[in-house]
């Protein structure tokens, strides 16, 4: 995953879907994070979507707790 971009919209809101559906018109975007929500992934099968989610995920994890232990150095 090259790129990760970050989207808004509400939860089933047409911002969202048009956010989404923008997103992912480049080839190399694979997930996106929904500002506030949490991940959507695209993939060839269910088990390649899930990847790419865990993957987002916990990316996002690290980066969180980077974030809050800089602050104790």
């Amino acid at each position: 995953m090259n790129k990760i971009p970050i989207i808004k919209g509400g939860i089933g809101s047409e911002e969202l879907a048009e956010n989404a559906a923008k997103a992912f018109e480049d080839e190399n975007v694979k997930g996106i994070v929904v500002l506030g929500h949490g991940t959507i992934a695209a993939g060839e099968t269910l088990e390649e979507a899930y990847y790419i989610t865990a993957q987002l995920e916990h990316a996002a994890k690290i980066k969180y707790m980077y974030a809050r232990a800089k602050h104790l150095f």
